[in-house]
């Protein structure tokens, strides 16, 4: 179950944008992440957990806009791991970009975090 965080500074997306934008990273990393016949790797939107969470103003060195992808590591998604970043960044660019209601001033970051894990829901 990949767990998406956006980080964003408050005053760069409304609450419209964050809704389009919780619907449409579902789709777009499950779309980049997915590995079909693999048992860890197989995903849809629905496994795709989407978190906002807005920039304290102690925050120093930050983006205005960063997305970080928790997902589980295998070979298939190691192989191709940046044309994956890739994806997932463009779609979005393309999502947020001469929006009037977008992301005003967008620069930001797509980083995907391969890691070792065991998940059972209960």
């Amino acid at each position: 179950m990949p767990e998406v965080t956006v980080r964003y500074v408050n005053s760069t997306l409304t609450s419209h944008t964050a809704k389009m934008l919780a619907a449409a990273l579902q789709t777009i990393v499950a779309e980049a992440l997915n590995v079909p016949g693999d048992e860890h790797g197989e995903i849809t939107k629905n496994d795709i957990v989407v978190r906002f969470v807005a920039h304290n103003p102690f925050d120093i060195g930050v983006m205005n806009f960063e997305i970080d992808i928790v997902t589980v590591d295998i070979p298939a998604r190691r192989k191709n791991l940046q044309e994956r970043t890739e994806a997932i960044a463009n779609k979005v660019r393309a999502l947020t970009k001469d929006k009037d209601d977008g992301p005003t001033g967008t620069h930001g970051y797509v980083w995907i975090i391969l890691t070792q894990s065991g998940f059972k829901t209960f």
